[in-house]
């Protein structure tokens, strides 16, 4: 796991999850947040921050990165398709779904 900041104050943050994944043959970086503060927004912050990742992301031997993003964030999708991401699966065509399920422990 690493923590990409941005400004000093801090104006923006990364969260990068590293780990092994059953679908892909490499290591996989999971962009787990990616938050700059409101009045920062449209500046190039996002944007280096995600440059930084892919030169890092390269440097340490990740060789794929992942994000899930909420179906209504469309500016969010915005961002990552200009960054080249894409929600299709490669080999399928197919557009990709992240589901979740908390798991409650009873007590």
């Amino acid at each position: 796991m690493f923590v990409i900041v941005s400004g000093d104050p801090a104006v923006a943050a990364a969260v990068v999850t590293v780990r092994p994944n059953v679908w892909y043959d490499g290591r996989v970086g999971v962009l787990d947040e990616l938050y700059v503060i409101p009045d920062r927004r449209g500046e190039g912050v996002g944007s280096a921050i995600i440059e930084f990742l892919h030169d890092h992301a390269r440097a340490v031997g990740i060789d794929a990165i992942e994000i899930n993003v909420d179906e209504a964030d469309v500016d969010a999708q915005r961002f990552y398709d200009r960054h080249g991401y894409s929600s299709i699966e490669p080999d399928t065509g197919e557009r990709a779904y992240y589901y979740f399920q908390e798991l409650v422990t009873l007590t």
